[in-house]
């Protein structure tokens, strides 16, 4: 749990939707995220808002370390989607990779996330989508910036 605690803290974020299928006319969104060390210190606990081009989106994530996976265990819930969405997230090299699918529509949708240049105040993400058998598409560039620290 070490070293993804650097997410621990409240986040600004600025994003940048591409022109996809999802987002015709592409996009900007504001949002913050706040986390906080969860039970025992072996999770971590998220709340999240978000406004643009999709409507408002609020939602919590907890992630948890696996070591069966070797990796973290993701779990997802907002109102932006019905159930939870569960993921996995590893390391890959310095970057935090979170991968998870879900059916929508009858039509099997796999993310990805890419945490990179990861500091102790700011981070990028790229978003991915792939629609069923479609290649994956970046939908979404973020900036964090973190604005206040939580006690770890």
């Amino acid at each position: 749990m070490e070293r993804i605690k650097f997410l621990i803290g409240r986040w600004n974020t600025d994003s940048e939707y591409e022109q996809t299928p999802m987002i015709p006319e592409g996009g900007k969104s504001t949002s913050w995220y706040e986390v906080r060390l969860g039970p025992g210190g072996f999770s971590i606990i998220a709340d999240f808002e978000a406004s643009g081009p999709m409507g408002p989106e609020i939602g919590h994530d907890v992630i948890s370390w696996d070591p069966k996976q070797e990796g973290y265990t993701v779990v997802t819930v907002g109102n932006a989607f019905l159930g939870a969405v569960i993921g996995k997230s590893r390391w890959e090299s310095d970057e935090l990779v979170t991968q998870s699918e879900f059916v929508e529509n009858g039509t099997t949708m796999r993310l990805r996330s890419e945490y990179s240049d990861i500091k102790e105040h700011s981070t990028r993400i790229e978003e991915f989508v792939q629609m069923g058998d479609s290649p994956p598409v970046i939908v979404e560039i973020v900036r964090g910036k973190k604005i206040t620290l939580l006690i770890a």
